[in-house]
């Protein structure tokens, strides 16, 4: 036996021994074509035997041509010896597995070994999951190359690519599905009737994050629409490892993929932890801020180069959600900044330092005390609209829990100074404007009645102490961190009309009292005191002994006052 070169002869399928020697009756050589042909029939194998009719010689022929797809498997950027290397462990159920990233087209190459003449297509069977791209970084009003269902012609409308030796064509994963890659050659002139066609099996998978929660606080989860960014969780560190613990909980499609997609936690393009899958649908996350506060994304990807954890390349699109954690040192810094602040504050605004030093769990000597404290408050944290952030109490798991109340009453300096408000001031002028018509038809019909006694009452009414200047406005500035916003739950208003000489009518007296009440929480994304103070909020804990600092309240402030010169234009 011999062969023409560019032919190679096994005793194996899989190549381990090289052919030699003679062959009997029956049984089998493998044949690998190792160069191209440039012909038809070109490669020759020659037979030689004997029989009792003396020597005979005979031969085969053969036609070598090959193609091959080889993808970006470890998503490096390139198609290498790695990636072909890796290409026999993809399964023949889904092949190719690659994250559903619009902004990510993955390098594929098309290896062609063929000396031939013909025609060279390329097509898509399957769903819509890809598109294929003529180059990396395809423009916004370029077409694709391909869709499901689509079949381009080498060198026919606008279409080329190189058949010499190596082509590159570009994935983009734009839903969850699989297609499959189709590169086809068909023969012309000597070589028609000869067909090689290769292929490539595609599964785009996507994850998604329906929601994530801290580990031993349930409630305190996003997304949550009474933030400002809802899909992004605070969460301080747990104070026995400093690591801030939570889940995540999503969809992957297709599911029977979801043990291969990993979340990851990202710090700009540089993955810093993954989570722990737990079961179907949930990953855990045991993250330790490097700096006091850290704020991560978070992205699901394939680690394809197994290496343990994500590259950017490796990730689908951006979940849209991120975490924001800060560690025991900076909930530390904050209590000691607050309390400071709040002990400078105890002569000029007495409200406000007394309700965050009560906040600060530093209650023995306070300003100006509360009356009574009762803890007959239930609630709910998820349809409190006034707590930001579901945490500062214990709340189970359904968001049910009970807040303490705090009560100032008459003669306390938080009665007197809401009574005496700019903004109540402003809630009950606007609702004496409502009554005018009401008082100048009294008058008319009583033309010798010289004054006129009246009164009404409201009921949940929103005021917000707004912030003025600290210095020049004492007053208001105390309320407005002692309360910002709160409600009026009642307020009942009587007041003494006068008509003076030449028909005008006066405000001559009035008398008011009411109940304010208030949620002492913050607010992570207000910024500045309301950043300080919610980092001690979410680092509360009922099981630590040290991190006592943080506990939300509600405060009840009953007012009364009496005005001889209120103004308001009739």
């Amino acid at each position: 036996m011999s062969s023409s070169s560019g032919l190679a002869l096994w005793s194996d399928a899989c190549k381990s021994n090289v052919f030699t020697g003679t062959i009997s009756a029956g049984e089998a050589i493998y044949i690998e074509g190792i160069s191209k042909s440039q012909s038809v029939g070109d490669k020759h194998l020659m037979w030689y035997y004997t029989d009792g009719e003396g020597s005979h010689t005979f031969t085969n022929t053969f036609t070598v041509l090959s193609q091959r797809i080889f993808g970006d498997l470890d998503f490096d950027g390139d198609v290498d010896s790695e990636d072909k290397a890796l290409h026999p462990t993809l399964s023949s159920e889904y092949g190719w597995v690659i994250p559903v990233n619009t902004n990510a087209c993955r390098t594929t190459q098309l290896q062609t070994d063929i000396g031939l003449p013909g025609i060279y297509t390329l097509s898509f069977e399957g769903d819509s999951a890809f598109r294929v791209w003529q180059s990396p970084n395809p423009a916004a009003n370029e077409t694709p190359l391909l869709i499901a269902g689509q079949t381009v012609t080498n060198g026919i409308g606008g279409v080329f690519w190189n058949t010499g030796s190596t082509a590159h064509v570009y994935l983009q994963a734009v839903e969850s599905g699989t297609a499959t890659l189709v590169y086809s050659f068909y023969g012309t002139g000597e070589a028609e009737g000869i067909v090689s066609r290769t292929s490539m099996k595609l599964t785009a998978v996507d994850a998604s994050i329906t929601h994530m929660y801290e580990m031993l606080n349930v409630c305190n989860r996003a997304p949550n629409p009474k933030q400002k960014t809802p899909k992004r969780l605070f969460i301080a560190t747990e104070p026995n490892d400093d690591l801030a613990k939570f889940r995540v909980s999503g969809e992957v499609h297709p599911a029977a993929l979801a043990d291969r997609m990993m979340p990851g936690l990202f710090k700009g393009t540089t993955c810093v932890g993954t989570g722990y899958r737990q079961n179907d649908g949930e990953w855990a996350f045991y993250a330790a801020p490097s700096a006091n506060v850290e704020t991560y994304t978070i992205r699901f990807g394939v680690d394809a180069n197994g290496d343990g954890t994500l590259q950017l390349s490796e990730c689908g699109a951006t979940t849209g959600f991120s975490v924001t954690a800060f560690n025991s040192a900076e909930y530390n810094a904050q209590r000691s900044a607050l309390s400071t602040n709040a002990n400078l504050a105890r002569t000029p605004y007495p409200v406000g330092a007394t309700l965050l030093l009560m906040f600060l769990n530093q209650s023995s000597s306070l300003p100006d005390p509360p009356d009574s404290i009762s803890a007959i408050d239930p609630v709910n944290c998820f349809t409190l609209g006034s707590l930001t952030h579901n945490v500062g109490e214990t709340f189970d798991e359904d968001g049910s829990g009970i807040i303490s109340r705090h009560l100032w009453e008459e003669g306390t300096k938080a009665a007197k100074r809401v009574a005496e408000s700019a903004e109540i001031q402003d809630l009950v002028n606007g609702l004496l404007a409502s009554y005018t018509n009401e008082v100048a038809n009294f008058f008319a019909a009583q033309t010798h009645a010289l004054t006129y006694e009246f009164s009404f009452t409201h009921e949940n009414a929103l005021v917000n102490f707004s912030e003025t200047s600290s210095v020049w406005h004492p007053i208001e500035y105390d309320l407005h961190i002692a309360f910002g916003r709160a409600v009026v739950e009642s307020l009942s208003v009587s007041c003494v009309f006068e008509k003076l000489p030449g028909r005008a009518i006066t405000l001559r007296s009035l008398s008011l009292q009411g109940i304010l009440k208030d949620l002492y929480d913050f607010n992570f994304e207000d910024g500045r005191l309301a950043q300080q103070a919610a980092k001690l909020q979410l680092g509360w804990r009922t099981d630590s002994a040290w991190r006592t600092s943080g506990r939300i309240f509600g405060e009840k402030v009953v007012f009364q006052a009496e005005f001889d010169d209120w103004s308001f234009e009739f």
